[in-house]
């Protein structure tokens, strides 16, 4: 892959496509998944050559803006289980993504999250189900509190409770989606936050 070191806004290429770098893996252990096994994540859960849709501009932490892509999901399932599910989800789809993604011309791998899907136009029947690297703690009508974390599957963004107030753990398996950001940094961005993820 070869990507341009500057872009204006208007050349932003809405498809690309990212070579799969290969041979690599991440194990997610049990005492971080509360799953009750070691899931192993390799470079074969993504194609040779991987597709990614633009969804909007990340202003990196130099203050440079760059354009981001919203990739193909992964075709293994996470599983998530319980209060270790829902502390340590996020990081490991973060965790995922970088490690069998991060390559030359790349500023960061990441797994998508909520804000992202606030910000993008989005066909969620064209989608499979997957997780967002977002969760929260809602209270509810009780004073209790109840742990949730978002995925999105064919109809809409939803929660999944994975702890009830009851102490029952609940669980959950999704693919997860990448999102990367470009070294490319676009070079007319005017401070219109619209435009950011």
């Amino acid at each position: 892959m070869v990507f341009p070191k500057f872009l204006s806004i208007r050349e932003i290429p809405q498809i690309i496509t990212i070579q799969n770098p290969g041979g690599r893996s991440y194990t997610v252990e049990e005492s971080k998944s509360g799953y009750k096994r070691k899931q192993t994540f390799t470079s074969k859960c993504f194609p040779k050559c991987i597709v990614g849709k633009y969804i909007g501009l990340s202003r990196y932490i130099d203050g440079k803006i760059h354009p981001s892509y919203m990739l193909e999901a992964t075709k293994k399932n996470l599983r998530l289980k319980g209060h270790k599910g829902f502390d340590n989800g996020p990081d490991i789809m973060h965790e995922i993504c970088q490690v069998l993604l991060a390559q030359e011309e790349l500023l960061v791998a990441r797994s998508i999250t909520k804000n992202d899907i606030d910000k993008i136009s989005f066909d969620y029947k064209l989608r499979p189900r997957y997780w967002l690297a977002s969760c929260e703690r809602k209270g509810s009508s009780d004073y209790t509190t109840r742990f949730v974390i978002h995925y999105v599957d064919c109809y809409s963004e939803d929660t999944l409770t994975l702890v009830y107030p009851s102490g029952n753990e609940g669980s959950g398996n999704n693919y997860i989606r990448p999102v990367i950001t470009l070294e490319t940094e676009i070079t007319d961005f005017k401070e219109d936050e619209s435009l950011l993820i």
